[in-house]
């Protein structure tokens, strides 16, 4: 089944009314709830990290599991030197399914879910909505995030505007006491710089669309 028109933005929208706006987490079973269309539809992967329903051509969410202090996830996601987001490859194979599903995700900009864990017992997870891949670091096997906080306030498009947006985001979410991270493009060689704006512009053009829906 190819994607839904309107699933993505649907479900970006419901998230964003039961979380007040991100700041709410929720469980497991609550983030079940969604329906689409009258019927269960499922947001999150309960197996790999990267939710990529079948038929989509692009990855709809992924999701970084919680571990307490001291403890390490299976894949490590950080925040890099210039404020975005890293998060990593499932497995070593560039062409899993699921890399495929971001990697689309990044070229076609858009939105992505993220379900970021914050509790066990049950398993709890703080919603980042709407979030974009943005780039790909094929060495280290993991892509580039941003979540376009305030990104309809930016006049300029360039690099520095993913850095504006990233970190206005880490700011707001330090409010809530919630630990963030991020990520890059694949293939982004000298040529990038333009390919990177491109992405910005279009990431900006995304969140003045969804403005229409009330999600910030």
């Amino acid at each position: 089944m190819a994607e839904p028109a309107g699933l993505r933005e649907a479900a970006i929208s419901w998230l964003q009314m039961r979380t007040d706006g991100g700041r709410d987490p929720l469980t497991r079973e609550e983030i079940q709830d969604f329906q689409f269309d009258g019927k269960q539809f499922k947001l999150q992967s309960t197996q790999q990290g990267i939710r990529k329903p079948k038929g989509f051509s692009s990855a709809l969410s992924i999701q970084t599991v919680f571990r307490g202090p001291g403890q390490k996830r299976p894949y490590e996601d950080a925040i890099g030197d210039d404020g975005l987001f890293r998060y990593m490859w499932r497995g070593d194979d560039p062409f899993f399914s699921e890399n495929i599903g971001l990697r689309n995700a990044m070229e076609t900009q858009v939105p992505i879910i993220w379900f970021w864990g914050v509790g066990m017992q049950p398993a709890r997870f703080q919603v980042i909505a709407p979030t974009y891949v943005v780039g790909e670091e094929p060495r280290e096997k993991r892509f580039l995030l941003t979540t376009p906080e305030d990104a309809s306030d930016i006049s300029g498009i360039d690099f520095s505007a993913q850095e504006f947006v990233a970190k206005r985001y880490l700011r707001r979410m330090a409010k809530v006491r919630v630990h963030q991270y991020v990520s890059t493009n694949p293939y982004l060689d000298p040529p990038c710089s333009q390919r990177m704006r491109t992405a910005v512009q279009s990431v900006i053009w995304h969140i003045r669309r969804f403005s229409t829906l009330h999600i910030s």
